[in-house]
């Protein structure tokens, strides 16, 4: 039983009628999607490699939140999206390959799992060789294939769908073949390396013959002689070569290979592509350098995500009731310390987040009774021009924002200001 089996077996009916009897689904400029092949062999170049683990390791910290638990199955998809995705994943392990399929193809697809009672039970990241769009019934069907020829078939408003290089196509985003040319660059610079190693340690020496090898003897005998005297056991530093040689010379191997300079253009121009430098590969970073990659690489990805799970989860009634998936990163862990106390100190004092919140700002354990939320008392309202004082020494409820006395006096005064 293969993976497809196991995870949508029930499917089959669906697939052969959809797959045989649906007609293939065209876009505005005509082209349909019957060849659309998303698989890219760039993931074999290390430098695209690095970049993409680094970019998926960042998504895989993510944390997938539902905004309105009182909704409708809140709690069951809150599990699903935090905790257990399916049963072969974790939730970063998802994240992970969620992310790599959409850096690698440009298109990633999320595919719910459903139980016997047709309940959401779970979601599946899935990588066709192959994908199409097909009407049957009166309905949009997006047809995969797999590279060992199976294929499977949903419903295209209940999958999941994120698109980068969005521009020729209107139903899937573009390949990675603009990277061509920089590819190949980099492979033949790894060609061009490893040939020179090799060349190197092979051929040393050259030899001219007095006489003319005859017959295959002769050419035994000068192998032997060779191999007697060759440099690989020779520890005294000298060849000693007979009359059988009229002349010995060292072969001076000079390989062709890029400057620096150039190698710098080539990676750069990867970088270019694929996002990052080498100072984020390499986790050698400034705060600002890490705060542009945040926000120009994995941002974008968690909103695009966040809208595709909503989409995938709630329809557009329950969106206008405030339903939805948020997905949140602590990136202030890659703050400085500087930063991270004067966000801490900031938050706190305006009631923003809890002593705990404040804490783990800063990278420090919770402390007993830290999930309160406390404000400063020496503010200005901004209509009468008179100070607010009336909230000293109150905490602020977490659930309903109202205030309750946190010493026991209700004083309207600020009776709780030693000065």
């Amino acid at each position: 039983m293969g993976l497809l089996d196991i995870l949508f077996g029930k499917r089959k009916v669906q697939d052969s009628n959809v797959v045989n009897s649906g007609s293939i689904i065209t876009d505005l400029s005509g082209n349909s999607f019957g060849s659309s092949l998303f698989v890219s062999d760039y993931y074999k170049i290390p430098l695209v490699r690095a970049i993409v683990h680094k970019y998926a390791n960042t998504v895989s910290k993510g944390e997938p939140m539902v905004k309105n638990m009182k909704s409708n199955y809140a709690n069951r998809y809150q599990t699903i999206l935090s905790a257990r995705p399916n049963e072969f994943m974790t939730k970063s392990q998802f994240l992970y390959r969620l992310a790599t399929i959409f850096k690698m193809e440009n298109n990633a697809f999320i595919v719910p799992l459903y139980n016997k009672y047709g309940q959401i039970n779970g979601m599946y990241p899935v990588s066709p060789n192959h994908a199409e769009l097909r009407e049957y019934a009166g309905k949009r069907y997006v047809v995969f294939t797999y590279a060992n020829g199976s294929k499977m078939s949903m419903e295209y408003e209940k999958v999941g769908h994120l698109k980068s290089m969005y521009y020729t196509k209107d139903f899937f985003g573009e390949d990675n073949k603009a990277f061509a040319s920089t590819g190949n660059l980099v492979e033949a610079q790894e060609a061009s390396s490893t040939n020179a190693l090799q060349s190197n340690s092979n051929l040393r020496f050259m030899g001219k013959l007095n006489s003319q090898v005859i017959d295959d003897q002769d050419m035994r005998e000068q192998q032997e002689f060779i191999q007697k005297l060759n440099l690989n056991n020779n520890k005294s530093g000298m060849f000693i070569y007979d009359n059988r040689y009229e002349s010995m010379e060292m072969i001076d191997s000079k390989p062709i290979l890029l400057d620096a300079n150039q190698k710098k253009a080539i990676e750069n121009a990867v970088f270019n592509y694929w996002g990052g430098n080498q100072d984020i590969l390499q986790s050698t970073y400034t705060e600002n350098q890490w705060n542009a990659y945040f926000e120009s690489e994995i941002e974008p990805f968690f909103i695009q995500l966040e809208e595709v799970l909503t989409n995938m989860l709630y329809d557009i009634n329950q969106q206008m009731n405030g339903s939805g998936i948020k997905i949140s990163s602590d990136h202030l862990r890659y703050a400085n310390n500087e930063t991270k106390i004067t966000m801490a100190k900031e938050f706190f004092d305006r009631g923003m987040v809890t002593t705990n919140g404040a804490l783990e700002i800063v990278d420090m354990p919770p402390i007993s009774n830290g999930d309160i939320r406390y404000i400063r008392a020496e503010y200005v309202n901004a209509e009468t021009g008179q100070p607010v004082r009336d909230n000293i020494g109150k905490e602020v409820d977490n659930d309903n924002g109202s205030e309750t006395t946190v010493n026991g006096n209700d004083s309207d005064s600020g009776g709780g200001s030693s000065e």
